[in-house]
């Protein structure tokens, strides 16, 4: 679906939070096509440890835009030819690359590429008349510029040289029907938590049930290992990574603190706003937001004081274990609360799904 160029402009640009790159992509392209995104915010609670970081970025299979919009999100396993066959049909796509090598990317901001985090960038095609550089946004930086096919295949191409990997955005192949807000709430507070509890269940619930589709079951599986390490065991990772640090050299020590203390920054912003349109959706009785928001404020809380005991951790060189018990305490101590409002949210959820009936 080809965006309008009159919409490729930097009011339109969402960036979401640090570490984000891909879910501002996703929703720039969804304001730049004339949508609100922020309704998707309903469905981004969520919680990762990868690379020994936490992030509270969602993985791009768990993403179900179509659920909101009528997009459909592919992932590509292509080339250059490939690429450029699909901008020539005026797609747009989510390009998966190295921050590293794209000209325009300052170097005191590449962060942590080299613990193995990948950027993406938003790849809208060639404007009409143009024959040299396609249209990218980078809403990390605010960017919307060109970038010539061969700088953008330098800095997407990986395992034999010539691969690419980018997500194509299309318009969904059968018709699209919006949800209502009450049906909307309802599957995102179901989602939120059963992706954040899923270590509890073990397996996925649809898979395991005759009714479901072969195609059903193969997306929900994927779901499931796209998260298997998510949710609240992120929490319990990052708690035993804390007292391995004790054996780790300092300057692995301070490289953990350093990067787990830019991602925590970026969950306490996507909580917040998460949390906001929940409360904007009109939904929840004044009770339940007065409740919600005592509760907010205490994961909120959890989140800064996590922070501020890895900044204390930091600051001692060879630590000790006193400190790591204050920090795996307080990891528990948020696990423990963010289950309890995500479990209150789907009890309304639930609620409102049997109002309906």
């Amino acid at each position: 679906m080809r965006l309008s160029l009159e919409l490729l402009q930097k009011e339109n640009i969402v960036k979401l939070a640090p570490m984000e790159c891909f879910t501002s992509c996703l929703m720039t392209y969804i304001k730049m096509s004339g949508e609100d995104p922020s309704v998707m915010l309903l469905d981004y609670w969520n919680l990762h440890y990868k690379f020994k970081t936490l992030i509270s970025s969602k993985d791009a299979r768990q993403l179900k835009v179509g659920r909101f919009f009528d997009i459909d999100m592919t992932l590509v396993r292509g080339n250059k030819e490939t690429l450029e066959v699909e901008l020539a049909k005026g797609n747009s796509v989510i390009f998966l690359c190295k921050a590293s090598q794209l000209s325009y990317f300052p170097s005191s901001m590449l962060g942590l590429e080299d613990s193995g985090f990948q950027h993406s960038i938003l790849i809208c095609g060639r404007e009409q008349g143009e024959t040299e550089g396609d249209k990218v946004v980078d809403p990390m930086l605010d960017y919307i510029g060109s970038v010539s096919m061969q700088d953008l295949v330098s800095a997407g191409s990986r395992g034999n040289g010539t691969e690419l990997l980018y997500f194509k955005l299309t318009k969904l192949a059968q018709a699209f029907q919006r949800s209502t807000i009450n049906e909307i709430v309802s599957n995102c507070a179901e989602r939120n938590l059963k992706y954040y509890e899923q270590t509890i269940n073990a397996k996925p619930g649809l898979s395991e049930t005759n009714q479901a589709s072969a195609a059903s079951k193969e997306a929900e599986w994927m779901e499931w290992f796209s998260n298997r390490q998510g949710g609240a065991e992120a929490l319990v990772r990052f708690a035993e990574d804390a007292r391995q640090s004790l054996s780790w050299t300092s300057k692995s020590r301070k490289g953990w603190i350093d990067r787990n203390l830019l991602t925590i920054t970026a969950i306490i912003q996507i909580r917040q706003q998460v949390w906001k349109q929940f409360c904007q959706s009109q939904i929840l009785s004044e009770e339940v937001v007065r409740s919600g928001e005592a509760s907010m404020d205490q994961i909120v809380k959890g989140w800064k004081s996590l922070h501020f005991k890895l900044i204390k951790y930091k600051t001692i060189t060879d630590g000790f274990p006193g400190q790591i018990d204050a920090i795996t305490q307080t990891a528990d101590h948020i696990r423990n609360e963010e289950l309890q409002i995500l479990r209150r949210m789907a009890a309304i959820g639930e609620s409102l799904k049997e109002s309906a009936e």
